[in-house]
């Protein structure tokens, strides 16, 4: 599994597992680390989003992406902050509308994965060399 379609699956599952969060992402070149910043805080600080945090590292260890980059989960108390979000989920109220299980990092895609809120994915400008990387981890 590529790098793109391993964060397109872990941005549809904290979207889902926690549809009020805001989500944002951004790719860092020089430290060739994915980060992901959840709001509000005391989501991040939860203890059910410790747990399912661990399940993502987990997931992002197993999916076989080169051992070169890395994924970080951060949020507005972290040390590291994002300056210019490439990708960002920003959740308000819906009534209607169906999740959407394709994402596209490359196009605005609207998705509302439970509880009525309504999520528009918002390009950027990411960088897509990440995404091409399919290295299995050393055994």
């Amino acid at each position: 599994m590529t790098s793109k379609q391993t964060l397109q699956d872990i941005l549809s599952q904290i979207s889902n597992a926690f549809p009020s969060v805001r989500i944002e992402y951004q790719f860092d070149r020089a430290s060739n680390t994915h980060f992901i910043k959840v709001s509000p805080q005391e989501t991040y600080d939860s203890t059910k989003f410790l747990r399912f945090e661990s399940k993502l590292n987990k997931q992002w260890l197993e999916s076989g992406i080169s051992p070169e980059e890395d994924f970080c989960i951060v949020s507005k108390d972290s040390l590291i902050q994002l300056e210019n979000p490439e990708l960002i989920y920003e959740p308000s109220p819906r009534q209607d509308f169906i999740f959407v299980p394709s994402i596209d990092l490359e196009e605005t895609v609207v998705t509302s994965p439970a509880d009525d809120y309504f999520y528009s994915f918002v390009d950027t400008g990411l960088s897509t060399d990440f995404a091409d990387s399919s290295y299995k981890l050393a055994a």
